[in-house]
């Protein structure tokens, strides 16, 4: 005969074993609950940031500012660029420079190359802003070096000319061989402005430069 403590224990075990195996069918039908209302929402999420870029690119701007807007409040970073183009340009909403900076360098942070680029362009070109080389300096290099080849390009002439960076025509035409590389045509005419300034052997060394930069993923290029 079994003493009274081994039926006890296993009816505390078998309370015990029920409970869990509840608790862990809940958990199940719950996950699933939670699983399928997330892709539902993915999916209505998508298929609205898609709409708004469908309605830019169909020049229904009001529409795309209205669909996107949202989207780049909460941190989406694509729809953050396009809003910053729509405020620069006046595009579905009145044209507001420091709007598109602010939108732009939310962007630009999280890393996008062309919101970079855009930045780097305005100070560059003080066009609503004041002028300021070396902030533009620092976007073009953020840009060209995750490969945005307009960037690598106006690097090229920001070295060249001196502009926020100590003048360099070795690295301009480094930095304008490899925006040629990746299809800049004003490159090539870039390149031979620079070509008469350099010798043969700065220009040889310009070349493998550049080839060094390129398999660095343009990394660490200064």
């Amino acid at each position: 005969m079994e003493p009274l403590w081994t039926g006890v224990f296993k009816l505390v075990f078998l309370f015990y074993k029920n409970l869990i195996q509840k608790c862990l069918r809940h958990l199940f039908l719950l996950a699933v609950v939670c699983l399928n209302t997330a892709l539902m929402h993915t999916a209505v999420f998508s298929q609205s940031l898609h709409g708004g870029f469908t309605a830019f690119k169909g020049g229904e701007y009001k529409t795309a500012f209205k669909e996107l807007l949202p989207f780049a409040e909460q941190g989406e970073i694509l729809a953050q660029s396009y809003i910053g183009t729509m405020y620069y340009n006046g595009m579905g909403i009145a044209k507001d420079i420091d709007e598109a900076i602010k939108w732009y360098g939310r962007a630009a942070e999280q890393g996008h190359p062309q919101a970079q680029y855009y930045l780097g362009w305005i100070y560059d070109s003080g066009k609503g802003v004041t002028e300021d080389d070396k902030v533009a300096f620092k976007w073009f290099l953020l840009a060209a070096e995750q490969g945005y080849p307009a960037a690598q390009n106006n690097l090229g002439v920001m070295y060249f000319k001196g502009e926020g960076v100590a003048k360099n025509e070795l690295l301009a035409h480094m930095w304008y061989s490899i925006a040629f590389k990746n299809g800049v045509e004003a490159a090539e005419f870039n390149l031979s402005a620079n070509f008469n300034n350099l010798d043969f052997e700065e220009l040889k060394l310009s070349e493998e430069m550049a080839k060094e930069c390129i398999n660095k993923s343009y990394k660490d290029c200064l």
